[in-house]
């Protein structure tokens, strides 16, 4: 047998003078030095991602390696949402990290820099997040946010709280917002029918690694 490429076997299937069929998986083989990753994304996020549009910094984290972000390169995106979950896979590849030892089946979470909503037009300092996310009530248009928990020995453990904000015009990316949110705010964009204040939530993306206040 003659593999397509170079790389370290970790799993056999089959014991020795077993009998196999065509086609029969035998073993497994692992290229350690061309690593890929994949990532989810909810249909809520996909439908804002348009072509064209600057191109964002995707890094990777490792919760064992501290302070650290590791660039990513995208490789393919599914275009078609998975049937069970209706979500779409993203796939980026992972350049060879020195003094670690990155294997497959370790976790990461995948973070993008965020780009200027400018739209083309207006101000840099406006915002943009998915319409979606902006709930209306008699008191006027908010957005639910998750804040670290101060008293956590963990920062992917946050408290939401409502945070009253003005709106602008509705673009092909979201609402711009104009005033009431930060750059840096972890904004509530799924489940928000189920949020309360002082709810805790455990967080998906580090805030420690975005710059988020504490």
């Amino acid at each position: 047998m003659k593999a397509p490429f170079d790389g370290s076997i970790t799993k056999i299937h089959v014991d020795n003078f077993e009998e196999i069929m065509g086609k029969g998986k035998i073993a497994t083989l692992q290229d350690l030095q061309s690593m890929e990753i994949e990532i989810d994304v909810p249909e809520s996020l996909m439908i804002h991602v348009r072509r064209g549009e600057k191109q964002r910094q995707i890094h990777a984290t490792f919760d064992a390696i501290k302070d650290k972000k590791f660039p990513l390169t995208f490789r393919e995106v599914s275009a078609q949402a998975d049937e069970a979950t209706h979500a779409y896979k993203i796939r980026f590849s992972l350049p060879p990290i020195e003094n670690y030892t990155i294997l497959p089946g370790m976790t990461a979470t995948v973070v993008a820099d965020r780009v200027p909503a400018t739209d083309g037009i207006g101000d840099e300092r406006e915002i943009i997040v998915p319409s979606h996310a902006v709930l209306e009530d008699n008191k006027g248009r908010f957005v639910y946010i998750a804040e670290p928990e101060p008293e956590s020995t963990s920062p992917m453990i946050g408290v939401i709280h409502r945070r009253n904000v003005t709106t602008s015009r509705l673009t092909n990316s979201g609402l711009m917002i104009t005033s009431g949110l930060d750059p840096n705010d972890l904004v509530v964009t799924a489940g928000m029918s189920k949020m309360q204040e002082g709810m805790k939530v455990r967080l998906m993306v580090n805030p420690e690694l975005i710059g988020t206040k504490h």
